[in-house]
Order: C-alpha cells, then structure tokens, then sequence
C-alpha cells in the first residue's frame, strides 16, 4: 500500500481528538531538535507548548465548516525562534496539523490583501477585462512567473481565458481540479510520515506529496506551482494555475489571500456574465 508523503518545506502532524500525536513527519526535527518519533502518544504540547497548543485548539474551535482549514499566522512555538503559518483541518476523525515557515514575525493579513486586489477588478467590466485583470494581480500576489486562468464548463472541463506572465507564459497544457494544491520544488524527494500511513491520510493536506502523473507536475519549465480555485458560493467556476521557473518556498499567507481572492473574482464573473445575458 503506498505510504503519506509531503513536501519538505514545512512538516505535519497528525493528532487525535486528545491532541497526542499519531504521526508525525519525518523531517520535523529539521524544525524542532527535540522531536521526532518519541512524539508518538505524547500530548502535542509537551513539545509546542501550552501556549501554542491553547491558540491552535481555539482556532479549531472557531471553524465554520467542518470540511474547511482552520489557519494560524505567524505562530511561535515554545523553545523555537522563528515563527510558523499553520493550517488545520479534520480527516476520519483525526486532525492533520500542516505547519510552513512564516515569511513574517508579525502575523498577515490575508483578507485584507485579498480585499485591496479585488478592488481593483471594479472597473472591469466584461469578463475577458475581469480575468485578464485578476491573472496579473495574481502574478504580483504570488510573485511567480506565469498565472493562468482556466474556465469550467458544465462538465467540469476547462477553457484557457487568459494568460499572463514574465516573459514568455509557462503553457498550462491540463486544467487541474478546483482545488488549492502547492509544488513547492520539483527536485526536492517527499517526506514520509512516521509510523508509516495511508495516503488517503493526507490526501487534503496543502503539503501532501504531489504524484508525477498529476497535472501540478507536467509543466516542464515549472519548479513551483500553485494551483488556486475560482469558486462562487460554493460551486467551482474555474481555476488559476500559477507557475515559476524556479524553486519557490511557498507562504501561507499568500495562498490564503489568493485562494480568497479567487472567490471574490468568481463571485464578479458570474456577475459579468449575467449581465451580459
């Protein structure tokens, strides 16, 4: 049975309803020298500490929707300097903590980023203005090379209506599904998780490793992506798929304030398109 891999630009952990840990990555000891294996069984805050673990099991509390991501900015954990971005969401009953390094000590402010460049899509207004507009915004939120924007038909297919980027564009020959999926170095080997798990485990997690048969890894010229989805109360309307040529370490701050920004330009589309009948 193939066994849960992530990325390693961030780690994860897998805790029960008692937040003791189930799993953990392996390379979480690159990130905090005590921990490791010997985590397993252990409440999560004999190594986060209380202070982070009380903020952590808030936030969780605070979820709308049980099927969503309840996020942490800027988060110090205890005896470690530097501070992480954290996502949470739920998977058979278990909770599957990601953690990426913060680009920032302070904490962000993804909503409001993603409300200023939203914005800027007021004066648009026909749809091909809309996303040409919204895939440049894109690609200066992100600060990748190339950002393109896919349509969904009633078949869940997808159309390329528009393309921006750095130079040449980096060709998005596969629509990928409408969810947020990051690459965040192509070169770089998975990390398995300790002890050994089901890849159904992570498959929602934002770190999980992506398979080379998958659309993320088809994009030869592409050492990072990220893949964004245009949704409008509830139902995909398309996708943004974002490219560099290079290896990018990702911030979630940024993928919260794209993901958030792709709904409020999905909500202006299908305005757009009601308009126009």
């Amino acid at each position: 049975m193939p066994r849960a891999e992530i990325q390693p630009c961030g780690f994860l952990v897998v805790l029960g309803q008692d937040w003791r840990v189930r799993h953990v990555s392996a390379n979480i000891a690159d990130h905090f020298a005590d921990c490791g294996p010997r985590m397993i069984g252990q409440p999560l805050s004999e190594y986060f500490g209380g202070s982070a673990v009380h903020s952590l099991r808030n936030q969780l509390a605070l979820m709308r929707n049980p099927e969503g991501a309840a996020r942490l900015f800027s988060l110090f954990f205890a005896s470690v300097p530097k501070p992480f971005d954290v996502s949470m969401h739920f998977k058979d009953g278990l909770i599957i903590l990601e953690a990426l390094p913060s680009a920032h000590v302070e904490a962000g402010d993804p909503a409001g980023m993603a409300r200023q460049l939203a914005a800027s899509l007021d004066a648009c207004e026909t749809v091909t203005d809309l996303v040409q507009r919204a895939s440049h915004l894109l690609r200066a939120l992100t600060g990748f090379d190339s950002v393109t924007i896919f349509r969904l038909d009633e078949n869940g297919e997808g159309e390329r209506i528009a393309e921006e980027g750095r130079g040449a564009p980096i060709p998005a020959t596969h629509c990928p599904p409408p969810e947020v999926r990051v690459l965040a170095d192509a070169s770089r080997a998975a990390i398995p998780l300790e002890p050994d798990a089901p890849t159904s485990l992570v498959q929602h997690a934002l770190l999980r490793a992506i398979d080379s048969g998958e659309p993320c890894a088809s994009a030869k010229e592409a050492s990072t992506s990220l893949f964004v989805p245009l949704v409008s109360a509830g139902i995909p309307w398309g996708v943004a798929v974002c490219f560099n040529r290079t290896a990018r370490q990702p911030t979630l701050d940024r993928i919260a304030a794209a993901e958030l920004f792709g709904d409020f330009l999905a909500m202006r589309a299908e305005l757009c398109e009601a308009r126009a009948g």
